[in-house]
């Protein structure tokens, strides 16, 4: 089957990739082209190349950035921020509860967008009617989430490193409270939540580690055979590939837990414990 040359394209104001067809330009990662976005010319920067089924069809890019589009386009960086306090200024003079995180100036500045996050429905008609008669173009407000407000703002998570969201994740998985157990996490709020307030996107990578590792080793609760005797799991340690086994007082002359290698012991009775 025929294959045809893909690119990945990300725009600085969104936090997904899209996909274009490169057409007859000659592409690299990392370089700046002008494509084509819910109807607005947009700049944005390539990410990936790949290949995909002659069947899928895909927009075309434009044009590989040029230097006047890359002027144009830090020329509308500096134009964003006015608009942003702008904006925010308006808010606050209209008693508007809402929180502006981000404006972007479409390329061909057809559109000016406001990324906000709210608590509860906001009426845009005074505002986007001030802000259009000033800047005599179209305005759009667009709600986000609080994972995509922390995905927007530049911050340090609590591993020290700079926020995931805010570097390279272009969508949100689902991240579950059973992840953090299963990887022995302390369950605090403050333990296990990123700057969002949300659980860390990081429970996730290990994710698929920790299922295959799971699924060869006994639950909390099995009983199990060991060299020294039957006794039950206490404790899992899924990383270190070890298991604190308890066994009774009269059977162990007073030690009562011992450690053990989870290939040395074997399960003979399964715990009604549900998971």
């Amino acid at each position: 089957m025929l294959k045809t040359k893909v690119v990945s394209v990300k725009f600085d104001y969104l936090k997904q990739i899209f996909f274009y067809d490169p057409g007859n330009f000659w592409v690299y990662k990392n370089l700046p082209v002008i494509a084509n976005k819910d109807n607005n010319l947009e700049y944005g920067f390539v990410t990936r190349l790949d290949k995909m089924s002659k069947k899928n069809i895909l927009p075309r890019l434009i044009r590989v950035a040029t230097f006047s589009d890359t002027k144009k386009y830090h020329e509308n960086k500096k134009f964003e921020c006015y608009a942003f306090n702008l904006c925010k200024n308006k808010i606050k003079k209209f008693g508007l509860k809402m929180k502006l995180i981000k404006s972007h100036l479409t390329f061909d500045g057809r559109k000016i967008i406001f990324l906000f996050t709210a608590e509860e429905q906001i009426n845009f008609k005074l505002i986007a009617r001030g802000l259009s008669h000033i800047f005599r173009t179209k305005i759009e407000f667009k709600y986000v989430g609080v994972r995509n407000e922390a995905a927007n703002i530049p911050a340090i998570g609590i591993c020290g490193r700079p926020l995931c969201c805010n570097k390279f994740l272009s969508k949100f998985n689902d991240i579950s409270i059973s992840m953090a157990k299963e990887q022995g996490m302390t369950l605090h709020p403050a333990k296990i939540s990123g700057n969002c307030g949300k659980l860390l996107c990081c429970l996730k990578y290990e994710k698929d580690m920790y299922d295959k590792l799971k699924s060869n080793a006994p639950k909390v609760g099995d009983t199990v055979q060991t060299i020294d005797g039957i006794g039950k799991v206490f404790k899992i340690n899924l990383l270190t590939q070890k298991v604190k086994v308890s066994f009774k007082e009269e059977n162990r002359n007073g030690d009562l837990f011992d450690i053990y290698k989870i290939c040395d012991v074997k399960v003979i009775k399964k715990s009604s414990q549900v998971d």
